[in-house]
């Protein structure tokens, strides 16, 4: 045989392949999301790809090396190693080439090998480096990760690690729909994962998702999952602190993906110190793509050593035993942890007691303010509407004598009054206060649900005024049931938009001639709910004319902290020509001056005020000092006397430019309406 009968054979060793041999390309991975391979799979794809591409060209060496050694061996005349003499040069070229061939392959094979195990001594390496704690302080690295598995279409199960970012998801088609699939399904994971990360930042964890240390150090590789690390003393490694990553399935099931499930795990691993600060400093800290919460409070500050981050960021042996304790107690919940244990642990330990006036109106609560019929509870919520509301700080504004200042969202839910009144009595405090703005709703057509719809929408509120209940409430007065349901969505309302719903509300017949605040307790009209369910109850007498008495008399809130104790009253004038409430001073002392004289006081130094001139308690530029005529026959001490009164009342306010009367004119007789 020939050469010129099989040119091929020896046209493939010497010169190459005339024709490149196609190799068959490894079929693409697994797509359970319809969104294409993710970067992980698509690197592991490519890697794969290249060792099957060089097996199958080394297997076509193999198959071109036996080709030529039969070619070689059919054109031998006498046997192996025996060529016909026609021939035999080219047969000697053919073997060493493929001699030559075999050995590269060897060499290449030896140096794969070799490498390999370098790596792998680099990584042990690594990781004993990694993994190797410091004498003066651990750390313990939580890494959250989450599983994705559910069943595809023809019935085969898959599982999916969800490692990489989301960005790594490509969409083997960019179309819309593809689009809202991977936003729906990375905004479902997202809302999974965040109290999750939540609950350990609250821990005190640093956040560290991007510390390249953690999944690979030199290597160059870090994972996007939240990543948060427990730094504590060594002395307190035998603190079982690994507890905190232990808690039971956790499993939901996915909109975005019909059929799947996903579900949470966490693992603990043992990191060096001084490697997180370095990496820290070097700008690993911060979250990954699923989640945005961070800790920049606890990265490492530019002027900081190391033992100086780590002694600010190590938990106290006493708050990990109190966290491991803590978590096991409640089941390792995280929902029960934020709210188990001393008030000082609890999630809600910084919330306070919020007022939209201090004393009078707290936030997030309902308000009962009741009283008999023509007592004046209309007056006296419309008057805190019309202060609460008014545009301009310029006029000075009270409620029930405590200073308000900045604008206020208010809203009148009127079932009795028309707009013609509601708008006379706002005329009236504009004398006062100027422009009032706050939201009327009165349409007799529209139900309270109605309203609170309304309101709901509202970006933000501060107080509702509810008038009255009984122009609401349609179930039976005597219900405790009935009552609960009617307040439920008003306390809902209160709590989700932090204001003060204020509900005004009528005395029972046994009620109308009770003179005391705290009297009116036991005569709120309606079923006991009414009162039971509202921290504050807010009591309103008639005195006589035009004065009123206005105090609690039922409040679930330390009294400390009440413009008045539970059950007294103090005691307030309707001015006629504002409809405003003004204090007015309790009944002077023995020997002191009557009120007459105490309002033509404070209306001399108003009258100061208004000219420009400055007016002291004592010196030159007191009262006494300007003889003035009104005044004619009131010694010195008296007006000094009178002034400590005014003082004490908050009708006189002494500041440093002076004395300046916050409220002159009040009137003391007893006006009838």
């Amino acid at each position: 045989m020939s050469t010129d009968d099989h040119p091929d054979i020896f046209a493939d060793f010497c010169e190459g392949p005339s024709t490149a041999v196609p190799l068959a390309q490894p079929a693409p991975p697994f797509d359970p999301w319809g969104m294409g391979e993710t970067a992980a799979s698509r690197v592991m794809r490519q890697m794969a790809a290249g060792q099957e591409q060089a097996a199958r060209a080394a297997a076509e060496s193999d198959r071109r090396d036996a080709a030529t050694r039969e070619a070689v061996g059919a054109a031998s005349d006498g046997g192996e190693g025996h060529l016909r003499s026609s021939e035999p040069a080219s047969a000697r070229v053919v073997l060493a080439r493929v001699e030559e061939s075999a050995q590269d392959r060897a060499d290449q094979i030896a140096e794969l090998k070799a490498e390999r195990e370098r790596q792998a001594a680099q990584s042990a390496a690594h990781w004993a480096t990694v993994e190797t704690q410091d004498a003066d302080f651990h750390v313990t690295l939580f890494h959250l990760g989450f599983t994705i598995a559910g069943v595809r279409p023809d019935g085969a199960e898959f599982e999916i690690e969800g490692e990489y970012p989301p960005a790594g998801w490509d969409l083997s088609d960019d179309t819309a729909e593809n689009a809202r699939l991977r936003e729906g399904l990375e905004a479902e994971i997202s809302a999974v994962i965040a109290p999750w990360v939540s609950h350990y930042h609250s821990l005190g964890l640093v956040r560290a998702d991007l510390a390249s240390f953690a999944e690979g150090g030199g290597l160059g590789k870090y994972t996007t999952e939240p990543t948060l690390c427990l730094v504590h003393r060594a002395e307190d490694a035998d603190l079982p602190v690994v507890e905190l990553a232990q808690f039971p399935e956790f499993r939901v099931e996915l909109a975005s993906i019909p059929g799947a499930t996903l579900s949470l795990s966490v693992k603990a691993k043992l990191r060096n110190a001084t490697m997180l600060h370095d990496t820290m400093r070097r700008g690993g800290g911060g979250p990954g793509q699923w989640s945005g919460e961070a800790t920049p409070q606890l990265d490492p500050a530019p002027d900081e050593s190391r033992d100086e981050w780590l002694e600010r960021v190590c938990l106290s042996r006493p708050m990990l035993g109190r966290l491991v304790e803590r978590w096991v107690a409640c089941g390792r919940n995280p929902y029960l942890f934020a709210r188990y244990g001393d008030w000082t642990e609890r999630a809600d330990r910084s919330e306070k007691i919020e007022w939209v006036v201090n004393g009078v109106i707290p936030r997030k609560e309902v308000i009962v303010l009741a009283g008999a019929s023509g007592a004046g509870k209309s007056s006296v919520v419309h008057s805190w509407l019309g202060a609460l509301g008014a545009r301009s700080d310029s006029q000075f504004r009270h409620v029930l004598g405590i200073p308000i200042t900045g604008r206020f969202v208010c809203a009148l839910v009127a079932g009795e009054e028309s707009a013609g009144s509601i708008n006379y009595r706002a005329a009236k405090h504009a004398s006062a206060w100027g422009p009032s703005d706050y939201l009327t709703l009165n349409d007799p057509d529209s139900s309270l649900a109605d309203h609170i719809e309304s309101l709901d929408s509202l970006p933000n509120l501060d107080l509702v005024v509810v008038d009255t209940v009984g122009a609401f409430f349609d179930g039976d007065p005597k219900s405790d049931r009935a009552a609960r349901a009617f307040l439920a969505p008003l306390v809902r309302l209160a709590r989700v938009k932090n204001c003060a719903v204020i509900l005004v509300n009528h005395l029972t017949k046994f009620g109308e001639g009770v003179k005391s605040i705290g009297g009116l307790k036991a005569h709120v009209l309606g079923a006991g709910a009414f009162v039971a369910v509202c921290r504050l109850a807010i009591g309103v007498i008639r005195v006589a004319g035009k004065r009123l008495e206005v105090g609690p008399f039922k409040a679930n809130i330390p009294e400390e902290l009440l413009w008045l104790p539970e059950g007294t009253g103090c005691r307030y004038q309707l001015n006629d020509q504002a409809f405003t409430l003004d204090p007015i001073l309790e009944k002077a002392a023995t020997g002191s001056l009557s009120y007459e004289v105490l309002d033509l006081i404070c209306d001399a130094i108003a009258e100061q005020n208004r000219l420009g001139r400055v007016v002291r308690r004592t010196g030159r530029h007191e009262l006494w000092e300007r003889k003035l005529s009104e005044l004619e026959g009131v010694s010195r001490a008296a007006l000094r006397a009178a002034i400590i009164e005014l003082v004490d009342a908050d009708r006189i306010i002494d500041g440093p430019d002076g004395l300046v009367a916050v409220f002159p004119t009040l009137g003391g007789g007893d006006d009838t309406e």
